[in-house]
């Protein structure tokens, strides 16, 4: 047999376990660990002069493989043409959290006899110093985010006191809604000579658009310590615009569009007349429906458009839809229950709830009988539903460290 470059009879293939030959105790074998991406990657780098090809087992003491989102704690490894090699795991942030630091290192094995040809340094996996914030209603959820929930309209701030461990590799999540849109009025007008009707006009209200909304992660590292603003906008009357949310100053926007009315005419049979359904308002994730207006018994409003769907607080909530139109055979529905139902003959329009940033109802135009001769009455939309801004980040981590 060739008289291999360490002092021993080996088949080329490597040293224990081919031949039946067992390494000698020494091998030169340096393993060196490192941690790169924010102490979230570790990476054992070895040398050696044992042979091109040898065949080692290793085992990373103390973790099991739910440690790491990529790879197992044991297994064997093949020395590359310089006798060396590196093996990279990259910590799970959240899985088997303790309080506690523990320690861990890479063993280098023979596969045959069992026998430790040597470890890396010592490393740690460790809590993390975290991001820590204080403002609104502060809740907990999957026992690692802190959430905090702004529902009061006007301004108001998150304190920040502490950006965490590598900021970089921590993302601070936002949800922000502004306030919906009310409903429009709904009208109807009778024009009568010496008691005959000669024109009637029905008018339902296009419904209230959804407030603009964001659900999007901003990296923790672009804030410092001390306040953040938050504004919460209020929802729309009749008399008063819906008001924007922001969250850092920033506003959300949107580029969806409310529905179109549709109008039907009669004439003269037996009298001129109109019947109009208002179009369904935006939201947040898609247009509203155009009205629907082909006959006098199909006179109905469009539905209000669909909001943004997000879990940020742990339950998948839907904001910022659009209210339904008004219409004299039916209004239209609301884009989601956030928000208003459009009016029917005779009915207001539906207020949103507080806190969605949804769209109120259009109103629907009052009955004939209840109108006056030559006078228009009107109807109310509902009131647009306030905004809400949710602060969302990871409050309890693991990384690691070098002993």
């Amino acid at each position: 047999m060739p008289f291999n470059n360490i002092g021993f009879f080996a088949k080329r293939r490597g040293l224990g376990g081919v031949g039946g030959v067992t390494p000698a105790p020494s091998r030169n074998l340096v393993i060196t660990p490192t941690l790169t991406n924010n102490a979230e990657t570790i990476s054992w780098t070895a040398t050696s002069n044992m042979a091109a090809g040898t065949i080692l087992n290793f085992a990373i003491t103390n973790l099991s493989n739910t440690d790491f989102t990529d790879g197992a704690v044991s297994g064997n490894v093949t020395l590359n043409s310089s006798g060396g090699f590196t093996i990279t795991r990259n910590i799970d942030r959240l899985a088997n959290y303790s309080n506690t630091n523990v320690v861990f290192n890479l063993q280098v094995i023979n596969p045959d006899s069992s026998v430790v040809l040597g470890q890396s340094a010592n490393a740690v996996v460790k809590p993390a110093t975290p991001f820590v914030a204080t403002g609104g209603v502060t809740t907990t959820v999957d026992t690692a985010y802190t959430v905090h929930t702004f529902t009061s309209t006007g301004n108001s701030n998150l304190t920040i006191s502490a950006l965490g461990e590598y900021p970089s590799n921590l993302s601070v999540r936002a949800l922000v809604v502004s306030g919906g849109g009310a409903g429009a009025i709904g009208s109807s007008y009778r024009e009568s000579i010496f008691g005959a009707i000669t024109n009637y006009s029905q008018v339902g209200g296009p419904g209230g658009p959804g407030g603009r909304a964001t659900d999007s992660n901003i990296s923790a590292s672009t804030f410092s310590v001390g306040n953040v603003n938050i504004t919460v906008g209020a929802g729309g009357t009749a008399n008063v615009g819906a008001a924007n949310s922001s969250f850092n100053n920033v506003v959300p926007t949107g580029t969806t569009i409310s529905g179109a009315s549709a109008t039907f005419t009669e004439s003269p049979s037996p009298y001129n007349r109109s019947e109009s359904a208002g179009g369904g308002g935006y939201g947040a994730g898609g247009n509203g429906g155009n009205g629907v207006a082909t006959s006098l018994t199909n006179v109905r409003g469009g539905q209000g458009g669909i909001g943004l769907i997000s879990d940020i607080t742990g339950t998948a909530v839907t904001y910022a839809c659009g209210g339904g139109g008004g219409g004299s055979t039916g209004g239209g529905l609301s884009g989601c229950s956030g928000a208003g139902n459009g009016g029917g003959d005779g009915n207001n329009g539906a207020n949103a709830t507080v806190n969605t940033g949804g769209g109120g109802g259009g109103g629907g135009p009052p009955t004939l009988a209840s109108i006056p001769d030559n006078t228009t009455v009107f109807s109310t939309g509902g009131n647009g539903g306030s905004g809400i801004v949710v602060v969302r980040y990871l409050s309890r981590y693991r990384n690691m460290a070098l002993s």
